[in-house]
């Protein structure tokens, strides 16, 4: 049996949720209106899905109804998204710098004091969302999930980006030598 979250969802179901929430928000990150039926086309997700997303994303993205003669429903991204995207757009680009020279150089430590730094810029992009106003700090839903979506998922990507480029190395790290270099930057 897998392991279970917080909500009692099991982890293939947390990265079904995760990887089906980028699928919505990916379509929408260039900022512009979209159509139900175009988002359903380009996720190839259900309706069932698509509204349950939908339901949790109703803080980050904003919807509205077509004119009388055009009753389709459209959706895109509120300004904290945006703000967002433009963040995950420079992570993504700055990792793969990041993991090229962990594999020429072998240098864990290196990788995780970057890591630990872009987790603090993703933290801090938020919070900037957050003092902007760009959503509203009294909705706790709302809160907890752009940092579900803009940090700790990034962050689970980026560890896992880490393992996969640590089994190319592993026998040449010194994992004492790390150690050591991690409590002598901690001290």
């Amino acid at each position: 049996m897998g392991k279970k979250d917080s909500r009692g969802m099991g982890e293939l179901q947390a990265k079904d949720k995760i990887s089906n929430r980028w699928k919505i928000l990916n379509v929408l990150r260039d900022g512009g209106w979209h159509q139900y039926k175009e988002i359903k086309e380009e996720t190839d997700l259900s309706p069932p899905i698509l509204a349950k997303h939908f339901k949790e994303l109703r803080r980050l993205i904003e919807k509205k109804e077509g004119e009388e003669d055009n009753r389709e429903t459209y959706y895109k991204a509120n300004p904290a998204l945006m703000s967002a995207f433009f963040q995950m757009d420079l992570t993504s680009a700055e990792w793969e710098d990041i993991e090229e020279q962990f594999l020429k150089s072998k240098d864990l430590s290196f990788a995780l004091e970057q890591l630990n730094m872009t987790s603090n810029l993703n933290i801090i992009m938020a919070l900037a969302n957050i003092k902007s106003k760009n959503f509203d700090i009294g909705n706790l839903e709302a809160v907890q999930l752009f940092f579900e979506t803009f940090v700790f998922s990034p962050y689970e990507i980026l560890v896992s980006r880490l393992v996969n480029a640590s089994r190319k190395v592993i026998d040449d790290i010194d994992l004492n030598q790390v150690m050591k270099e991690v409590e002598t930057r901690n001290k």
